[in-house]
């Protein structure tokens, strides 16, 4: 059975959606922030709202031999070059191996973002820092934006 019909609700600007996404390996430089994602630029109009969401992956390789190493990685979103959030992982270890090493991490981040009126240019800058890391490799990595309103 059919429920009761009521009146249409008003036509909003509804939502529209940015994304960059990649699963092509990017080879860092240890301590040298490096963009890894870039949106397509975002304009946006009074009282719009934008959710961001980020996911990334990167592996670090340590050499044989190394008794111990450090690292530690961040990830910052940008609206142009303000800094609006950053994510860190860090790992501290001492422990021999003879062996090649390799360490994965992966972060994620759900930011909302109310920008003023005009061009939103947002971006993801990894920047890794440590000791014995021989490596430093960015896998799969996504950046999206649904703007409302």
């Amino acid at each position: 059975a059919t429920g009761a019909t009521s009146a249409t609700g008003a036509t909003g600007a509804g939502s529209l959606v940015e994304f960059v996404q990649t699963s092509t390996p990017q080879t860092l430089t240890l301590a040298t922030p490096t963009t890894v994602l870039t949106l397509p630029t975002v304009i946006t109009t009074a009282g719009q709202e934008i959710k961001l969401d980020f996911v990334g992956e990167i592996e670090l390789t340590t050499g044989p031999g190394v008794g111990n190493y450090q690292y530690t990685v961040s990830y910052t979103l940008f609206n142009g070059v303000t800094p609006l959030a950053t994510l860190t992982a860090e790992k501290d270890h001492n422990e021999s191996s003879a062996a090649t090493r390799v360490y994965g991490e992966i972060l994620s981040l759900t930011w909302v973002d109310v920008p003023a009126v005009g061009a939103q240019n947002y971006r993801i800058e990894v920047t890794v820092t440590g000791t014995n890391i021989t490596t430093i490799i960015v896998l799969t990595r996504a950046l999206n934006a649904i703007i409302f309103g």
